[in-house]
């Protein structure tokens, strides 16, 4: 946020230069992209910085849902032979 301030500030400095007749050095000065090339830079730390916290976040998950898989299929079965159990024991019913 603090080098997007800086940024939008160092942003007038051309204008102000054009303003003042400076046309040549506000030229160079916007070619140059210092300010923007500071606001990348802090982009970039940001971005990798938010990127190492999502993977250590995406590990911790993984490694936490690493047994859900054959948990979901345990279940699955349960109900599964809870659904033929009923129906056996509906069909047993009928049968009388």
């Amino acid at each position: 946020v603090v080098a997007f301030g800086e940024f939008l500030a160092s942003d007038a400095d051309p204008r102000r230069m054009v303003d003042d007749g400076e046309t040549d050095a506000a030229a160079a000065l916007y070619r140059s992209g210092v300010a923007f090339n500071e606001l990348t830079q802090a982009i970039d730390g940001v971005q990798a910085l938010d990127q190492a916290t999502f993977d250590e976040h995406a590990d911790s998950a993984t490694s936490a849902t690493a047994d859900l898989d054959r948990i979901a299929a345990v279940a699955a079965a349960a109900v599964l032979l809870l659904i033929a159990l009923g129906l056996f024991q509906r069909l047993r019913e009928y049968g009388r």
